[in-house]
């Protein structure tokens, strides 16, 4: 019983994780877009251009490194 309360608490941690990682990539790349088509300031452009590719470059690693993680 214990034991699969625990690995139910694993699957669902595990979940989690890879949704905000999606998210994580998903809100950067949006980020970096709106910051290309709609901010004029070009001082302003590319500060949320690069806040939206660290984002994204930042769920890109969390997910490379869960995978390389789970393959050991």
């Amino acid at each position: 019983m214990i034991g699969r309360i625990r690995a139910a608490v694993q699957l669902l941690g595990h979940a989690a994780a890879v949704i905000t990682d999606w998210l994580l990539i998903s809100s950067g790349l949006l980020l970096a877009l709106t910051s290309l088509v709609r901010i004029d300031v070009p001082l302003a452009k590319w500060v949320l251009l690069g806040c939206g590719l660290f984002f994204s470059g930042a769920g890109c690693l969390f997910r490379q490194r869960r995978k390389k993680n789970a393959s050991r």
